[in-house]
């Protein structure tokens, strides 16, 4: 019972426990944490983010606004990334689709519907 006496009462408040890091995003939109790559925006290639690092998920910040929330990867060299971020890049090269590292993350109607298109309606279809 003594030893229950001397412990410290916990916070009243919820604590997070999280460490930050400023990162630069590569040109494919990619930013590196611990060898996992995690994939932004292509539009913030070149820019510096903010990382808000935690056991579970990791949050982006760029010019104080939220730039992405992604789950944390333990593996290695893994990619992580919403494949959605990249649709307004792929309407300047829609012929590219099938040669792109998420396209088969795609829903099976969007790639096999991508595949039997070309030209403006690939583009349209991206839109």
């Amino acid at each position: 019972m003594a030893d229950a006496d001397a412990l410290l009462t916990l916070p009243e408040y919820p604590f997070s426990v999280f460490r930050y890091a400023s990162l630069t995003v590569s040109k494919t939109g990619f930013v590196v944490i611990d060898t996992n790559k995690y994939g932004l925006s292509p539009a913030l290639a070149g820019e510096v983010v903010q990382a808000k690092i935690f056991f579970d998920h990791i949050e982006f910040f760029h010019d104080h606004s939220a730039a992405g929330t992604f789950r944390r990867s333990y593996k290695q060299n893994d990619e992580v990334y919403d494949w959605t971020q990249y649709v307004s890049t792929l309407c300047k090269k829609p012929r590219a689709i099938e040669s792109t590292r998420f396209f088969h993350q795609m829903p099976q109607q969007w790639q096999t519907y991508l595949v039997s298109t070309q030209g403006k309606e690939r583009k349209n279809a991206l839109l």
